[in-house]
């Protein structure tokens, strides 16, 4: 089965629409072999984060709409100095828009984040 990343929709049809994407070697190389289990040590400035971690995400998010994940960390004050915003800043990069794809620090509103359907959150961009 081919990944759902290339292509436009799940019948695997293409219709020419490309986005452009820098990334580092070691973000290509993960990119071309889509491991669906990762572990890498890296060191500070690798795109673990900003690159890597982000793009995997959004992947999961349109694979999966409508689906719970967390990120994780060893300290709460780590995950909010460190991971949180060079998440953000990872999203942006690709286009993901905060107060359009997704929230920070507000409550969902319960009737409208229910009752949300699968196609209208895979058609915002």
């Amino acid at each position: 089965m081919a990944s759902n990343r290339i292509f436009e929709n799940q019948t695997g049809t293409y219709k020419g629409n490309a986005e452009i994407h820098y990334v580092n070697s070691a973000g290509m190389a993960i990119e071309v072999l889509d491991p669906t289990n990762l572990y890498m040590i890296a060191g500070r400035g690798m795109g673990k984060t900003t690159q890597i971690q982000a793009r995997r995400s959004i992947r999961i998010m349109r694979a999966m709409p409508g689906a719970y994940f967390a990120f994780v960390g060893d300290y709460y004050s780590n995950l909010l100095s460190n991971t949180v915003p060079s998440m953000l800043k990872g999203w942006n990069d690709i286009g993901i828009k905060e107060g359009v794809h997704y929230v920070t620090n507000e409550r969902p509103l319960s009737p409208t984040f229910m009752t949300t359907k699968k196609s209208e959150i895979l058609e915002t961009k």
